[in-house]
């Protein structure tokens, strides 16, 4: 499956295994904190994960195509998880490895969670966290100098709002992990001349889709990759492997004729919380939460949030398309494809409703990447960091209460301003930033990369 692209220079590799002492030190002191905070209670939905496994585990992985309405609880009021296949069966095999390695046995009150069950459902995601922060590290330091390369794995493995997504509550790391992955196995196909790579990229895509739901936003980003081979073999080939990776992770349920698990997974999860933000630091955390329903000028705000990202959508694959540069520079693909990845990654969070905070967790990895390949971005890569960080930072202290009010007492006055300047600050600041990559996307996908260090420079 290989096509003729011009064939890109061969580059002597641009690191030692002695060289490696400065990002393992980052990896540790990563995993460090990761494993001090995991065995703590954090955000109430590692409860509904440690039911889940529990169940599994009582009743065999298997036992998840039968799931009734009377088998399994405590999912949000609801008896059946509304989590795709891949993630139920990472969740459960990293608890099974955590209990044979740690020897654990099971409360003897059921209602009680032990510290070895929350690390056993926090486990995988922070092992993507030390993945992710790998291919940054790679990837950069191909086309820079290995201290730009350790800093910008620092900035994704020290951020504090992904330091408490893994540790303390959700399973994003593992989507966001797969989706880089994705990204660089097709920037690969075009690098090495060999559109093969594309398959691969369309598979690891597929995987992360059937492991967190909103990883579909990265469809249009591995489509527009295909597309701009402007091959039907090619787009024949990478489409049937998608759908056929898809159809492996729900066949067993297909098979077993589970379709109420399949009804909650792609319909009953988008009809959970109808308004128009959750917690999120996006255009509509600009207004008081209101039902996504409400009509402007005939249209919902459901649509006008879907019709706002189509656009941006189809603004961006229009520029991936015209704005080619002469001749690529070093890493010029990589680089061109994580500014494209990161921007509609990053869109989505921004314009539709019914976002959760966390769901920039997935954009955060390209967009570290595009600041580190191309300097003019580096912008983004703090800007929503910092606000990513202060999202989650504000959903943790409503839930933990540090000040010991009880669940039904106001917030003190002055916590409850900060609050509403907190939000206020990081939505202004983070439609900024979208608004601002928005006007320059074009120009930055057909320049070459601002780089503030020489590429000879070394750890």
């Amino acid at each position: 499956m290989q096509d003729a692209i011009t064939q890109p220079p061969d580059f002597p590799p641009a690191f030692k295994i002695s060289d490696h002492r400065a990002i393992l030190f980052v990896l540790i002191a990563g995993l460090y904190i990761r494993l001090m905070l995991a065995s703590f209670p954090g955000f109430p939905d590692t409860n509904d994960f440690v039911t889940m496994v529990r169940f599994t585990h009582t009743a065999g992985l298997s036992s998840i195509t039968n799931w009734s309405a009377g088998s399994i609880t405590n999912f949000g009021g609801s008896q059946i998880p509304q989590y795709p296949p891949g993630f139920i069966y990472q969740a459960s095999a990293a608890s099974e490895a955590v209990h044979l390695l740690t020897r654990h046995k099971p409360a003897e009150n059921q209602m009680a969670i032990t510290p070895r069950e929350r690390l056993g459902v926090r486990i995988g995601p922070m092992g993507c966290d030390l993945l992710i922060a790998v291919l940054l590290y790679l990837t950069v330091s191909r086309a820079f100098s290995r201290t730009s390369a350790v800093w910008a794995a620092s900035l994704y493995l020290l951020n504090p709002g992904v330091i408490a997504n893994s540790a303390l509550w959700n399973f994003d790391a593992v989507p966001s992990f797969l989706m880089l992955l994705s990204l660089l196995l097709c920037a690969l196909a075009f690098e090495r001349a060999n559109y093969a790579w594309l398959s691969l990229g369309m598979a690891f895509c597929a995987i992360a889709v059937s492991t967190k739901l909103q990883a579909v936003m990265f469809i249009p980003v591995v489509g527009a990759f295909v597309l701009l081979t402007k091959r039907i073999r090619v787009a024949a080939v990478t489409t049937f492997v998608f759908c056929l990776v898809s159809l492996l992770f729900y066949v067993p349920f297909l098979i077993e004729g589970n379709l109420e698990y399949l009804r909650r997974v792609f319909f009953a999860s988008f009809e959970y919380g109808q308004v128009t933000q959750l917690n999120a630091y996006n255009v509509w955390a600009l207004w008081f939460q209101i039902p996504n329903t409400t009509r402007v000028l005939g249209v919902s705000l459901g649509n006008i949030g879907r019709i706002a990202y189509l656009a941006s959508a189809a603004y961006a694959i229009h520029a991936l398309w015209t704005r080619r540069p002469a001749q690529e520079p070093r890493q010029g693909i990589t680089r061109r494809f994580a500014i494209f990845g990161a921007y509609l990654s990053i869109a989505p969070f921004m314009l539709l409703t019914q976002m959760h905070e966390r769901y920039i967790a997935t954009a955060i990895p390209l967009a570290v990447l595009a600041g580190f390949l191309d300097r003019r971005l580096m912008v983004v890569a703090i800007g929503f960091s910092l606000t990513y960080a202060l999202n989650l930072l504000a959903v943790g202290v409503h839930y933990w209460q540090p000040w010991d009010l009880s669940e039904t007492s106001q917030y003190f006055e002055p916590v409850r301003l900060l609050f509403i300047v907190n939000r206020v600050f990081c939505s202004l600041l983070n439609v900024g930033l979208l608004i601002w990559l928005t006007a320059r996307l074009r120009n930055l996908l057909a320049t070459p990369p601002v780089s503030a260090q020489p590429s000879a420079s070394r750890l």
